[in-house]
C-alpha cells in the first residue's frame, strides 16, 4: 500500500484524477480511500477562510476529526461536515488515537458511500435531496429508474464535464448496463470522468442505481435534469445536449 501525504491546502483533484485514470499508474496501483483531516479547534474558522478546506472535506471518503483533546467535536462543526459530504465516515481521533482507523483496509471497495443515496420515489426518474449547502457546495444524490445503455453513459459524462467542468468536485455512480445486464462503477474528479469499472455485480443488497455528486456552484435541479441522457438508445452516437432532452428532462 502507497500513502501519498499532500500539503495542508492542496488541490486533491489533480492527484485523484491521475490515480484514476493515468495508464503508467492504474495498471499496478488502485485508488482505495481519500482522507482528508479536520482540525476540531480551528474548523469553522478554516472552513469560513480557506475555500479549499471545504473542497477537500467535500473529495473525501473518510474524514478524521483531530485535536479533540483541545476541543470538542462540536454539533455546529458535525452537521457542516455532514452538509459538504453526507457519504463520507467521520474518525475522531484524540492525541492521535483512533487515527489510524482510517487507514483501514476494506479490499480497496470504491463504492462506499452509496449509503447517503436518498429513498426511491417511484415513477419520478430520480430522486433528490434537499439541497445540502456550506457557501457553495453541495452533495446531490439521486435513484435512477430508466434502463442505461453504454451510448447514454458517454453522452451524461460528456454533456455534464462540458457544462459544469471542474465544478463537479467528484462523482460517482453505480448502475446497471442493460444491453449487458453488467454493473458498472462510473468516477470523475473535477469534471475529468473516467474509465467505467466492471463490478462482479451489486456491492450489497441494495440494486438500485446510484449516483452521488459533490458539485460547487451547480443548481442541483438542472443537474437532476440531465440524466435523462443515460437514456439515450443503444448503439446511438453518444452526444447529447439539452435541447435534445424531452421537456420533462430538461
Amino acid at each position: 500500500r502507497v500513502i501519498i501525504e499532500t500539503t495542508g491546502l492542496a488541490n486533491p483533484g489533480p492527484i485523484i484524477n491521475i490515480l484514476l485514470g493515468h495508464p503508467l499508474v492504474t495498471d499496478q496501483y488502485r485508488l482505495s480511500t481519500v482522507i482528508t483531516t479536520l482540525d476540531a479547534q480551528h474548523a469553522l474558522a478554516n472552513l469560513d477562510q480557506h475555500r479549499e478546506v471545504a473542497r477537500q472535506l467535500a473529495v473525501a471518503d473518510r474524514i478524521v476529526v483531530t485535536k479533540l483533546d483541545v476541543a470538542p467535536l462540536s454539533e455546529a462543526l458535525r452537521a457542516r461536515v455532514a452538509r459538504l459530504n453526507p457519504g463520507a465516515t467521520l474518525h475522531q481521533s484524540s492525541r492521535g488515537a483512533a487515527a489510524l482507523a482510517a487507514f483501514a483496509t476494506d479490499g480497496g471497495s470504491p463504492v462506499r458511500g452509496f449509503a447517503a443515496a436518498p429513498p426511491h420515489a417511484a415513477g419520478s426518474g430520480f430522486t433528490l435531496q434537499p439541497p445540502r449547502h456550506d457557501a457553495s457546495i453541495q452533495a446531490c444524490c439521486f435513484v435512477l429508474d430508466q434502463t442505461i445503455s453504454w451510448s447514454g453513459v458517454t453522452a451524461w459524462c460528456r454533456l455534464v464535464a462540458e457544462r459544469y467542468a471542474d465544478r463537479v468536485l467528484r462523482c460517482k455512480c453505480l448502475l446497471q448496463i442493460g444491453e449487458t445486464g453488467e454493473v458498472v462503477l462510473i468516477q470523475g474528479v473535477q469534471g475529468i470522468f473516467h474509465k467505467p469499472e466492471r463490478l462482479p455485480g451489486w456491492p450489497d443488497d441494495d440494486h438500485r442505481q446510484r449516483l452521488i455528486c459533490i458539485v460547487q456552484n451547480v443548481d442541483a435541479n438542472q443537474l437532476g435534469k440531465t440524466l435523462g441522457a443515460f437514456s439515450l438508445a443503444p448503439g446511438s452516437v453518444p452526444t447529447v445536449s439539452p435541447s435534445d432532452l424531452t421537456p420533462e428532462e430538461r
